[in-house]
């Protein structure tokens, strides 16, 4: 491993002052005005992460790395997803911390590809129910057909299989926007699974094209179906784009939601 090097990066709205990202154990290279890093399979490259905390965290810290690609959304498997084992915790307010983890890129990943990756450090378990850095003013959101429960401070929506439970969410477009597509992701044991939906087209579900400023309602059913696995507590990203190029969604929501028979 080599001297650590400043890299370029695109801050997604972080809560902490992001000062310096660094890497080890890659090559930066430059393509269309991007700087792209070269990492090679089966090597252990070293991310560094300088930021200043705006408020005290006693509580644990968890990190969360997806690969943007092609093919859809690429869960990087850390072997220790505690951020604090790679930092000093609690954060102090104000106080510069340092960040520094290595991380495996494995053989079989896919090779030749330009990818996105996300970074994210965030407290452990994150927010039950969270406006995830939507572009549209989310006002509310709304689940129809499932039961709520609160535990260990956690709100948890318990969906039953053979169950239709709908979803409904009301927000407000900053844009005029005509065609837009759904993606849930459901998240458990560290794996991001997609939650296989039979319609995609959000225009399907409430009325487009939309205007900017227009309170707008959109409302899908999703299927739970018998072979989910039944008992575990995952935590769910309903995500609604539309078709301009942005780092954040135009509707992002997250909850956590336990299926039961």
């Amino acid at each position: 491993m080599g001297a650590l090097e400043t890299i370029k990066f695109r801050d997604c709205k972080s809560t902490f002052k992001v000062d310096r990202v660094a890497v080890d154990g890659a090559r930066v290279d430059s393509k269309d005005g991007k700087q792209i890093l070269i990492f090679k399979a089966d090597s252990n490259p070293k991310m560094q992460i300088t930021f200043t905390p705006n408020a005290d965290v006693s509580s644990e810290m968890g990190t969360a790395v997806n690969a943007k690609m092609d093919t859809g959304l690429f869960k990087w498997s850390l072997p220790d997803a505690n951020a604090c084992s790679f930092m000093t915790c609690p954060l102090k307010n104000g106080v510069s911390t340092t960040y520094e983890q290595s991380f495996h890129l494995k053989a079989e990943y896919p090779k030749d590809q330009t990818i996105q990756v996300n970074w994210v450090i965030q407290k452990a378990g994150g927010d039950t129910k969270e406006n995830c850095k939507s572009n549209f003013k989310v006002i509310s959101l709304e689940i129809a057909g499932a039961e709520m429960i609160e535990e260990n401070g956690h709100h948890i929506t318990l969906l039953k299989k053979g169950t239709h439970p709908k979803i409904r969410i009301r927000f407000e477009p900053d844009v005029n926007l005509s065609n837009l597509k759904t993606e849930v992701n459901a998240k458990m044991d560290g794996a991001l699974l997609r939650w296989n939906m039979p319609e995609t087209n959000a225009c399907k579900f409430m009325d487009c094209p939309l205007v900017e400023g227009e309170e707008t309602v959109y409302e899908q059913s999703i299927q739970i179906k018998s072979e989910y696995p039944t008992g575990k507590t995952i935590q769910v990203n309903w995500v609604i784009d539309g078709d301009r190029q942005d780092i954040h969604h135009d509707i992002c929501i997250i909850f956590l939601a336990r299926i039961q028979h």
